[in-house]
C-alpha cells in the first residue's frame, strides 16, 4: 500500500500540514514532534522520491529566474544577494539553473525590460523585489498565467497573481517606530520623513504606518512631510538642509539609506543640535551609527534571510509542488538600541 502524507498524520496524531513540513525539513515544529512524524514514516515505509524528482530535473532543468537590485545599489541589496546565492547552491545540484537580472535602478521601464527577458527566457519561476506599478502586476500576472511561479522578496505589489511574498511586515515595523518615537520627542515636535521611493510598496508601507502611528499616538506633533532621494544622499543632504532653514526640524525617520547616505546626514547638524533619528538597516550598518550616537534607534532588518528563504521556497514550489499555506512568509525584525550591540 502506498503510504500517503495522510497515513502518517493518522499515525503520528498531527495534521497533513505538519507531516509535509517535518518531510521536507521546514521550520516550524517542534523537535519533540519532527521524531514523533519521523517515527511513524518509517514504521509505515515511507521512502522519499527525491533521487528520483533529481534526475527527472536534470533531464529537464527548472529555470528560477531573480529580479532584484544590484550588489553595488546598496549594502542592503548586497546582504539578499548573499542570502539568494547561497539559497541558489543548495538547489541547484537537484538541476535547477538560476538566472539573475540584476537592477540598477528602480525604475518601471527598466523592470517589464528584465521580466520580459526572463519570460523569453523560459523560467519556471521567479523571485523579484516589484517596483509597485500596474505595469509590472499585469506582466507579472502574465507571467503567472503561463504557469510561471512567482515569489515576490524584500517588497510585495498589490492585488498581484503572485503566490506569496516574502519579507518584513513593513506596515507594522513603521508603526513599531513611530510609537516609540512619539514616546521621546519634545511638544509640537517637528518631524520629517526621508524615504528611498514611494514606488516601492515596502518604502510606502513603512512610512504609512509611521506616519499612522505618530498622528494617532501624538496629534500634537506636525510630520513636514514625506520626501523621496530615489537613493540619492546628495538630495537628501539638501532636504535637510532645506528643512533647517525652514523652522529646523526635531526629528528624522531615514528609510532606504546606506550608511554612508546616514553618516551625511547626520554630519550635517552640529553634534548638541542633531534631532532625534530613527532608521531601518541591517545589524552590520546599523551597529555602528547606534554606538556612535549617528542614529537614536532603529529596526534591524535581515535582507539575507530573505533571499535565502525565497530561494528555498522556490525550490520546495517546483520540486515538490508546495502550496504555501499563507501569501505572506514573514522574516521577522526587532528594534534596537545602544544597549543592543553592548555584550557584556
Amino acid at each position: 500500500m502506498r503510504v500517503t502524507l495522510k497515513s502518517i498524520a493518522a499515525v503520528s496524531g498531527v495534521s497533513i500540514g505538519t507531516v509535509d513540513r517535518v518531510l521536507h525539513n521546514r521550520s516550524g515544529v517542534s523537535e519533540e514532534t519532527k521524531a514523533q512524524v519521523q517515527k511513524a514514516a518509517e514504521e509505515l515505509g515511507y521512502k522519499s522520491n527525491i533521487i528520483g524528482k533529481a534526475l527527472v530535473a536534470q533531464r529537464n532543468p527548472l529555470k528560477v529566474g531573480v529580479i532584484i537590485n544590484a550588489k553595488e545599489f546598496n549594502y542592503f541589496a548586497e546582504e539578499v544577494w548573499r542570502g539568494v546565492e547561497a539559497g541558489s547552491e543548495e538547489i541547484e545540484s537537484f538541476g535547477v539553473s538560476v538566472i539573475y537580472y540584476p537592477m540598477d535602478t528602480v525604475d518601471e521601464g527598466a523592470q517589464l525590460l528584465l521580466l520580459d527577458k526572463a519570460k523569453r527566457d523560459g523560467v519556471n519561476g521567479l523571485v523579484i523585489k516589484p517596483v509597485n506599478s500596474p505595469a509590472v502586476q499585469a506582466a507579472i500576472d502574465g507571467l503567472v498565467d503561463n504557469k510561471v511561479s512567482v515569489i515576490t522578496c524584500t517588497s510585495d505589489i498589490v492585488n498581484s497573481k503572485r503566490l506569496c511574498f516574502v519579507g518584513h511586515d513593513h506596515r507594522h515595523e513603521g508603526r513599531m517606530l513611530g510609537s516609540l518615537l512619539s514616546k521621546v520627542v519634545p511638544p509640537e515636535a517637528r518631524i520629517a520623513v526621508i524615504t528611498g521611493s514611494m514606488h516601492v510598496l515596502g518604502h510606502r508601507r513603512k512610512t504609512e504606518g509611521f506616519n499612522s502611528a505618530v498622528t494617532e499616538h501624538r496629534p500634537d506633533v506636525k510630520i513636514l512631510g514625506v520626501f523621496e532621494t530615489n537613493h540619492n544622499t546628495a538630495l537628501a543632504v539638501s532636504i535637510v538642509d532645506a528643512l533647517e532653514r525652514e523652522g529646523g526640524v526635531d526629528a528624522l525617520c531615514v528609510q532606504s539609506m546606506d550608511k554612508k547616505g546616514l553618516e551625511s546626514i547626520c554630519g550635517h547638524f552640529e553634534k548638541e543640535k542633531k534631532p532625534l533619528v530613527c532608521s531601518f538597516g541591517t545589524g552590520a550598518e546599523l551597529s555602528g551609527l547606534v554606538m556612535d550616537g549617528l542614529v537614536d534607534f532603529a529596526i534591524e532588518e535581515n535582507p539575507y534571510q530573505q533571499g535565502y528563504r525565497a530561494m528555498k521556497l522556490m525550490f520546495d514550489v517546483l520540486f515538490n509542488g508546495y502550496v504555501p499555506p499563507s501569501p505572506f512568509c514573514e522574516v521577522e525584525a526587532h528594534i534596537v538600541i545602544d544597549e543592543s550591540y553592548v555584550h557584556h
